[in-house]
């Protein structure tokens, strides 16, 4: 649940050099729940755990809880969190003449479970004779942890680092598991970001923005790997023992644990021709962009040695290698009258998997997906569109054996998803301010 409440104000003042527009947001009231049940008692309670005289537990037989992998919430998963925040902010946007301008941002907030925090942007744009506009900015950002991130937990079967299957489970940073394996209460994200860029429009029918950025996060969170287990597969008796109540064969936490640094460019041309009653237009559009994590984690002292546990080489492989770096999209717009026309060809570079902790490296090979649809606006109130998402039936490469999950999971969702061709028609119906939009065939 998520409530917010806020006013703005904004004005603008033409007798301020060449214009001044000024923005202010005050009384912005946030506030966030999370809740979580525990359901019925069989359907997560493991009956082989035993509490022996002592007071240790001994698994005497296998007997986890739920009819599948995912069981029923049990009361050490319920929760019921709940966070607020208040926020105000300035915007200054100064155009010190025709060509210049200036801006100036700052926002500060305070919650209610991290404290207050200030943030602020700085950003400048430059005309150079009317046809290149040359900007830079430069800012700061912060994130609090989710209020699922803090709580969520739960214990399923899944596949272990040994390849067998097992009870992997979820637990939150204010766990006593996660105090007993000393893992840190999660803090907030720090961010700070530089752009620079340009636009050339040497005519009203052609026009190109390139634009460079480089964004660097501290603190950022991501998931452990199982803690139970060495990187190599084999458990830890003394880890299993802590494991054991909780019913459980492997735990993983969110943590703080890598600090990171993205570089891209971004290049958009597009170019319009009129012929009479039609028209088109023609956009070219291409990203480039690499994520890092540094080889330095943040990682406390008490764990330093399990490395390859806190950030494992399959999450360093998500964050660095499983998202394309290279992408690219040719959109053709043509209308006439009342038809139109929207070709898209998109280009997801290639991708990778480590296969850690089982499996293969295995590269995903670039691919193009094209999109088409058709519109006919029958009159003012009334249009009509047929069309396809990836009309051509395009899949991601086959997975390899060892990664398939023994060929449950014929295709990874790496760069455009694994759904194929997706062919629809739409009838929209405009009843003045109201909009009926019906899908009358799917498939």
């Amino acid at each position: 649940m998520q409530n917010t409440l806020n006013a703005d104000l904004s004005r603008h003042f033409g007798n301020v050099l060449k214009g001044l527009n000024l923005g202010l947001g005050a009384a912005e009231f946030g506030y966030e729940g999370y809740h979580i049940t525990a359901g019925e008692e069989a359907s997560w309670r493991n009956y082989g755990l035993v509490i022996l005289p002592d007071g240790t537990v001994e698994d005497q037989l296998v007997l986890a809880g739920g009819a599948q992998s995912f069981p029923g919430f049990s009361p050490a998963n319920a929760v019921n969190a709940s966070r607020n925040s208040q926020s105000a902010y300035t915007d200054v946007e100064l155009d010190l003449n025709k060509s210049w301008s200036i801006g100036a941002a700052g926002r500060f907030e305070r919650y209610s479970d991290f404290g207050s925090t200030f943030n602020y942007k700085l950003a400048t744009k430059y005309n150079i004779g009317g046809k290149v506009v040359l900007r830079g900015a430069y800012s700061t950002g912060f994130r609090a942890p989710s209020l699922h991130q803090q709580y969520f937990s739960y214990v399923s079967t899944t596949i272990l680092s040994d390849g067998r299957l097992g009870q992997s489970g979820f637990f939150s940073n204010n766990s006593d598991l996660a105090q007993a394996l000393e893992i840190p209460k999660l803090n907030q994200e720090t961010a700070k970001n530089l752009s620079f860029g340009l636009t050339y429009k040497p005519t009203n029918r052609f026009n190109l923005s390139i634009d460079a950025y480089r964004i660097r996060v501290n603190d950022r969170i991501v998931l452990t790997g199982l803690f139970g287990y060495d990187p190599f597969g084999s458990p830890i008796p003394e880890l299993q023992a802590l494991l054991l109540p909780y019913g459980a064969d492997a735990a993983r936490f969110f943590t703080n644990a890598i600090n990171t640094t993205t570089r891209g460019l971004d290049l958009v041309a597009s170019y319009k021709v009129l012929w009479g009653k039609s028209r088109l237009e023609i956009s070219a559009l291409a990203n480039f962009n690499e994520t890092k994590a540094d080889s330095i984690l943040n990682i406390p002292a008490q764990l330093e040695g399990q490395e390859d546990i806190y950030f494992s080489p399959a999450e360093r492989g998500l964050i660095e290698r499983v998202n394309p770096r290279q992408k690219f999209n040719l959109i053709v717009n043509y209308s006439m009258g009342k038809f139109n026309a929207v070709l898209s060809n998109v280009y997801f570079g290639k991708s990778y998997r480590n296969g850690f902790p089982f499996g293969v490296e295995q590269t995903f090979s670039g691919k193009v997906v094209t999109d088409l649809s058709l519109s006919y606006q029958f009159s003012h109130n009334l249009n009509f569109t047929v069309g396809a998402n990836n009309l051509l039936n395009i899949y991601p490469d086959l997975q390899a054996y060892e990664n398939s999950y023994f060929g449950v999971f014929k295709y990874a969702p790496v760069q455009m998803g694994m759904n194929g061709a997706f062919y629809f028609a739409r009838l929209r119906v405009d009843l003045g301010k109201e909009k009926i939009n019906t899908a009358v065939l799917n498939n």
